[in-house]
């Protein structure tokens, strides 16, 4: 709606969708008296004699946001306010666009905006003011104090305005340069390499280099965001610390060192999910791009690569093959399939029977998420005090492995064991259950599996071709770490 006259907040303000037209009036279109929080969003204003918005009370936060101001002296004057954040406003004005009178310390933030005068009325020689600038933003003129005011440029954000202004990017492991016009962040430290490891489940690991990598102290992190393809998404921040018990370890790349930080716990459902990572200071500043990649991007660059081994080619391709299978046998973002880019199929697949039934077993199921687990389901009839299930196995590197199991009840009251955390290459090695009484001694009953005989007996189509897959990504993995055993 058109509005013409002046807003006067005396309380916490949201003002949206208003075109603000002063018709020659003499004065401010809003003016804050005593309001803490203001917000002005999706809004025009022009023809006020003085300016838009005047903060002439001390409000904790003004945030002005989808706003284009034209035909006025100023545009937003701050008197009072703590901090003030501007994100994709256009303002011309005929004294400036913003004009700041530095009656107390204050930040205010640029985003993705356009400002032709950038100006101080200086009140006292002591009150300091920081302008940081968060995205593209353009300024034509600086008409600000040198003694009191500091430009602060944040990673991945550019200032386009004339040289000679003092330019920091809040962290001495990166500098702020001009060219062509625009004042921009060269970085450090980045990822620069990435790796991908399959076992129990999947992990991205990132290599942070660049020539400021060892300039990084203890107290600086990284933050790594995983967007689940449903909406929601988990965040991990993982502290750098040095000496003994490095959160951060240290990885060589051809003969250099580099800091590595792994991502673990990904399903096969999630190959196609983004995994997010940026670095920063103990202190909050952000010294790195945001740096974006996924399972099957990671996958792919490696598969196309010249020097890319055989086995590791097909470990990939069936790695994706299955990927995609889990999503369908889940439902889970079938629109972005993690073989879509690869029509490519591996090799045939055989599956054993491995299955020895023995007294109260009811049967054996698999779980393929973001782990896999062997399940045996046994009958309540089984139930003794005292009881203990011991899993024995040998993986595929010939170890003997024993594992103790965790009884629980389902809810019919039968009992269930789960053996969990196989990795991939141990998908056909036969794994023994043996249920013991209270002495650890006497056997109630022992039964076998192995998760290739489970797969070999799976009968609902989505599932034959989810067991399918996973047994060649299985064997390949086999083949890979095995490469000279057929």
């Amino acid at each position: 709606k058109t509005y013409t006259g002046k807003m006067i907040l005396k309380a916490d303000t949201t003002i949206k969708n208003v075109n603000f037209d002063g018709k020659g009036y003499n004065g401010y279109a809003v003016e804050t008296r005593g309001a803490s929080y203001v917000t002005i969003e999706d809004c025009t204003a022009a023809n006020y004699g003085y300016g838009f918005v005047q903060l002439a009370s001390a409000t904790a936060l003004t945030t002005v946001k989808n706003v284009t101001v034209s035909n006025m002296n100023y545009g937003v004057k701050v008197d009072y306010s703590g901090a003030v954040v501007l994100e994709n406003v256009d303002i011309t004005a005929g004294v400036a666009a913003v004009l700041n009178s530095n009656y107390g310390e204050k930040t205010i933030t640029i985003k993705n905006s356009k400002l032709n005068i950038l100006g101080t009325w200086t009140r006292n020689n002591t009150t300091k003011t920081t302008y940081v600038f968060e995205g593209a933003n353009t300024v034509g003129q600086f008409k600000t104090d040198a003694a009191i005011d500091s430009f602060k440029l944040v990673v991945d954000a550019t200032l386009t305005a004339p040289e000679g202004l003092t330019v920091i990017s809040g962290s001495e492991l990166n500098k702020v340069e001009y060219t062509n016009g625009t004042y921009h962040v060269v970085t450090t430290v980045g990822v620069e390499y990435t790796n991908m490891r399959f076992g129990n489940s999947l992990s991205l690991i990132f290599a942070i280099g660049g020539e400021g990598k060892f300039g990084l102290t203890n107290g600086d992190y990284v933050i790594i965001t995983h967007k689940i393809a449903d909406g929601k998404g988990t965040i991990e921040k993982v502290t750098l610390t040095h000496g003994e018990g490095l959160d951060w370890t240290v990885v060589t790349i051809d003969g250099e060192q580099y800091y590595a930080v792994e991502f673990s716990g990904l399903a096969a459902k999630q190959m196609t999910d983004e995994v997010s990572v940026q670095i920063f200071s103990k202190d909050g500043v952000a010294l790195s791009p945001v740096f974006t990649t996924s399972i099957r991007e990671y996958a792919m660059k490696r598969l196309n690569a010249a020097e890319a081994a055989p086995e590791f080619k097909t470990l990939v391709i069936n790695m994706l093959n299955y990927g995609a299978a889990a999503q369908k046998y889940f439902e889970y973002n079938e629109d972005n399939l993690a073989n879509a880019e690869l029509g490519q199929t591996s090799g045939t697949v055989t599956f054993p029977n491995n299955y020895v039934s023995g007294e109260y077993l009811l049967g054996v199921s698999a779980r393929f998420d973001n782990t896999t687990s062997l399940i045996f389901k046994f009958s309540s009839s089984m139930e003794q005090e005292g009881m203990k299930a011991v899993f024995t196995y040998t993986n595929h590197y010939g170890v003997e492995c024993t594992v103790d199991g965790t009884i629980s009840v389902d809810t019919a009251g039968d009992f269930v064991v789960e053996l969990k955390d196989l990795t991939l290459a141990d998908a056909r090695q036969v794994v023994t259950c043996t249920i013991y009484g209270a002495d650890g001694e006497t056997i109630i009953t022992e039964v076998q599996d192995s998760i290739a005989s489970y797969c070999g007996r799976s009968t609902e189509a989505v599932m034959v071709a989810l067991a399918e897959d996973y047994m060649k990504f299985a064997d390949s993995s086999y083949a890979y770490l095995h490469p000279t055993k057929k």
